[in-house]
């Protein structure tokens, strides 16, 4: 058993991980390139788990090669429930997928041109592993990012060397397991890659962290740390002294309060604070 999954891994990585792969011969013949075996006969597409469907069905990015030579994707509905998956799960089949153009809102003026696929009942789909276990990665930040209506979202996305990559998505009816449709400008995702596409958010977006200096009154007898010297600098050293638990001063508060020359703070510091007042313009 540990030698099949070893040799499972193999060959997803061959599959999934390009020219870079190390090729066994057992696994690889000479003439095959590792680009070949990617979308080799039998393996035309992958399919990879990003969420549910209506909270109901498996829902499934489809990855093939375009002319370009590029991966597209499509969005893929499976209706047979009798499987479970996980996010991030990676699917094939060895026959063409039979898949179903399907516009579920197409007398909803604002969802109208939302569509997806749904994959045939009968099209039988096999797991090669996780995303989690076998992908290349990226620390990708959101650069942009575009509503087109009828749900469709464009993210632009930048590695730390400044390439630039797109990643497109649906909302409509979808429940994603890393939802990108909460992204904002600047945030991080570590993204799985094929082919140098990212082909599923791995990871949540930290939120940015934000330091803030707040300041603090130095000057003497602002015991309310208010940054001037008013009759409620001595009000609010008798309140600490009445009431401690509910009218506690600042620890700057209580350095500010104490004028009188003796250490700590008491009432003849209120006393001293409110002839500050009484005096101030004469």
């Amino acid at each position: 058993m540990k030698k099949a999954r070893k040799l499972l891994a193999t060959a997803l990585s061959l599959m999934l991980f390009g020219a870079s792969a190390v090729t066994p011969a057992s696994a690889l013949a000479e003439s095959e390139t590792a680009e070949n075996v990617i979308f080799k006969d039998g393996y035309e597409s992958i399919f990879v788990v990003v969420g549910t469907y209506n909270n109901k069905y498996t829902q499934l990015r489809c990855y093939s090669p375009s002319a370009s030579g590029k991966l597209s994707a499509k969005k893929v509905v499976m209706t047979d429930t009798s499987a479970e998956y996980s996010y991030g799960d990676i699917l094939v089949c060895s026959d063409e997928p039979e898949l179903t153009e399907v516009y579920p809102y197409k007398n909803d003026p604002v969802y109208a041109h939302a569509y997806h696929y749904e994959l045939s009942e009968t099209t039988h789909l096999d797991t090669l592993g996780n995303c989690t276990e076998f992908q290349n990665t990226k620390e990708l930040t959101v650069t942009r990012n575009d509503y087109a209506g009828s749900g469709y979202w464009s993210f632009w996305l930048s590695d730390d060397e400044g390439a630039e990559y797109r990643y497109n998505l649906n909302y409509v009816g979808s429940q994603y397991g890393v939802d990108l449709t909460k992204a904002t400008i600047g945030d991080v995702y570590t993204f799985a890659m094929v082919k140098d596409t990212p082909i599923l958010p791995l990871s949540e977006a930290e939120p940015a962290v934000t330091t803030t200096m707040k300041q603090v009154s130095l000057l003497s007898g602002d015991a309310n740390g208010d940054f001037l010297l008013t009759v409620a600098d001595p009000v609010a050293v008798l309140q600490h002294i009445g009431n401690r638990d509910k009218y506690c001063l600042s620890e700057q508060g209580l350095i500010n309060a104490d004028v009188d020359g003796v250490a700590g703070v008491t009432a003849n510091d209120a006393r001293v604070l409110q002839e500050w007042d009484a005096n101030k313009g004469r």
